[in-house]
Formats: C-alpha cells, structure tokens, sequence
C-alpha cells in the first residue's frame, strides 16, 4: 500500500514506539501472554527472535523458560540490558554453524515492513537447515489501513488467506493460524469510520492506569481463548513449518 525502502527503525523510533515501562500497556501485555500460551504445543529450542526490537517479546519467552536470544538489524538498546539481542546484526549473515542450531524463528510484526516477504520467508527457510517451526504476528485485516501503518513503515495489514498465502508460496504449511485482539478490531472500525487518525506513538501507563491497562490486558487474552480463530482482530498469529 505504499512505496518505501527503508525498513529499519531509528533510535528516536524505536524510543517512540518502545519506550521504557511500555511493556506494562494492555497490548504487549496481552501479545505475549497469546503467544505463550499457543505456542508452547509447538515449542521448539533454540529460539532466534529476528528483529527484536527493544527485547520485549524476547523477555516474555525468558520468563518462561525458553532457550531465546535475537537480532536487530537496527542499532537501539535492550529494555533489560540481560537479554542476548545482538545490534546491527543481519540474520542471514551470522556464521552457518550458528544458523544450523536454531530450531525455531521468531517474526512479531516484522514482515509487514518488508517489501518482499516472500522471498524474506523463503531466504529464512533456506538459511537455518534445522528450523522445526516459523512463528509470526502481523498486523490485520486490510479494512483498518490508517495513518498509524503508514507512520511506521507497514506495506499491508493482512487477512487470514493473504498470510497463508504468503507462507505457501515460500515454502511452508501452516499448522495454525488465528486472528487476536478481537474486540479492538471493532473500536478500530468505529474510530475510521469517524474519520479521525490513530494515536502514532504508544503512551507508557503510569500510576492507576498500569491497574486498567492489566485488566484490559486480561480481557483481550480471555477472549483470545474464547473466541473463535476466524473471527476478525487487529492482529494474526500464525505457525508454520518448512516443507
């Protein structure tokens, strides 16, 4: 939906998006309780998050005990300087002995800021020889598109067939794949349809609001695990193997 080539986040971006205590918003807060709770009937180790950001999946797969670390083509910081995320750091460039040790690949919201995700799936199947399971998060569903994508570099928001679609044509079968974050899929639609512009940078809940922003979190989980996987939300995940 838009023409770009760069795909990395400054430093000003990354704090804009990320900033410390940011971890404590409904919505991360809820992402990584999701994916931890789906994923682990797929578990495998060691785990390579590309594009890490700041570390705040990462530190979520930690806490649970998972065998993790990650890459960052872009230079910022870690939110926990104990995470392993290494800065500037291609994925398909680190050494092929390293590459033929990870079981599974970790992608949260990353490859909608690619213009070629197709051949970026593909390049990841090809480079680590052992990869069990590709995990993924991105942005849904295409009716939504605003200000707030174009602001941070999206070329698409995602349906349920153009995601498998997508991994098909790279070289893998999806075992799972659901839509999250259901019922903000509606405030979404009704914010658009009022034509106003979504908020670009995300705010750090401070005092009382870290105590609405747990219970929101809470309830886009429950109804994560309630509802059904076809029903709309803001966001995909999916789990796929390498054919």
């Amino acid at each position: 939906m838009r023409e770009q080539v760069e795909t990395t986040f400054s430093e000003t971006q990354y704090n804009q998006i990320y900033p410390d205590g940011v971890e404590e918003h409904f919505w991360h807060r809820a992402r990584n309780a999701i994916l931890l709770h789906y994923l682990k009937r797929y578990r495998a180790e060691p785990l390579l998050e590309i594009g890490a950001g700041r570390g705040l999946v990462l530190a979520a797969f930690h806490r649970e005990g998972w065998q993790a670390e990650g890459v960052e083509l872009g230079i910022t910081s870690p939110r926990w300087p104990e995470l392993r995320i290494r800065y500037g750091q291609d994925a398909f460039a680190l050494p092929q002995e390293e590459r033929a040790c990870y079981r599974s690949i970790g992608l949260f919201d990353v490859i909608e800021h690619l213009p070629d995700r197709v051949a970026f799936l593909e390049q990841v199947r090809s480079s680590f020889p052992a990869l069990r399971y590709l995990y993924l998060t991105v942005p849904s569903p295409p009716d939504i598109w605003s200000n707030y994508d174009v602001f941070w570099g999206h070329y698409l928001r995602y349906d349920m067939p153009t995601l498998k679609s997508e991994l098909a044509q790279a070289g893998y079968r999806v075992l799972y794949v659901r839509y999250f974050f259901h019922s903000l899929y509606w405030m979404m639609r009704f914010i658009l349809v009022l034509n106003r512009q979504r908020k670009e940078d995300i705010s750090v809940p401070r005092g009382l609001a870290r105590l609405g922003h747990r219970g929101l979190g809470a309830f886009f989980t429950a109804e994560a695990y309630l509802l059904p996987p076809a029903w709309r939300g803001t966001s995909l995940l999916a789990v796929a193997e390498p054919l």
